[in-house]
């Protein structure tokens, strides 16, 4: 009678602990995914924020060429951006400041040129596609496998939900890339991650980490020339 109670209680603690772990991570939609995102994307353009990025790329699992992002935003229309690239031994520096529709750029500490975007057609008449970016996603390229999944979690100790989508290319089958967000109560963007990997090698072959802050009073972005 002992051995069956034992027995009993082992497969009990063993479904519970099943069930906690299938808890942790569930698989949904690609409407409910991408639902979430633009709810979250929608507040990250509303609140004053200071973006920390950090990418890492590889070759061959070596560390080849590191880029590290720092993003100021008062929207709608005040941007300051730092980017800092290191290759080798050869380091550079990009800022950027944008007011209203006026840019201010400036590379490895040289002069600052303004550019006022308010009196010039150039960006519109090369954007009459309705494609800014110039890309074109062709047939091949549509993803051969693709998993949407959420999980809860703890970040800097609050309470969050992380979205994850990984897909894998047709022309790129031994590479999985994961895209995660961790989003907040309030729907706001606390972190984010992308990451390409090999399937067979594990290696990480590009990765960017973003960390996220909301309505801070010191950010303070001025035309660094007149």
């Amino acid at each position: 009678m002992k051995t069956n109670i034992i027995v009993l209680s082992v497969m009990i603690c063993l479904m519970t602990l099943a069930n906690n772990c299938f808890a942790q991570t569930k698989s949904i939609t690609k409407k409910e995914y991408e639902t979430v995102q633009r709810i979250a994307e929608s507040n990250f353009e509303k609140i004053p924020n200071i973006s920390s990025t950090k990418i890492e790329e590889y070759t061959d699992g070596k560390l080849t060429k590191t880029t590290a992002i720092s993003e100021e935003s008062i929207p709608p229309k005040k941007m300051k951006w730092t980017e800092v690239e290191t290759s080798g031994n050869e380091t550079t520096k990009l800022e950027i400041i944008t007011i209203n529709y006026v840019e201010y750029r400036r590379e490895n500490g040289d002069d600052w040129v303004k550019r006022d975007f308010s009196k010039s057609d150039e960006d519109d008449n090369s954007n009459k596609d309705g494609n800014s970016s110039g890309i074109s996603i062709s047939g091949e390229e549509s993803p051969n496998k693709k998993k949407h999944t959420v999980e809860q979690a703890k970040f800097n100790d609050q309470s969050v939900r992380i979205y994850s989508v990984s897909t894998v290319y047709g022309f790129e089958p031994n590479i999985v890339n994961t895209y995660r967000r961790w989003i907040n109560s309030d729907n706001l963007i606390l972190k984010s991650e992308d990451t390409a990997s090999e399937i067979k090698s594990r290696k990480i072959i590009r990765q960017e980490i973003v960390i996220y802050e909301y309505n801070l009073k010191n950010i303070n972005i001025e035309a660094p020339i007149k």
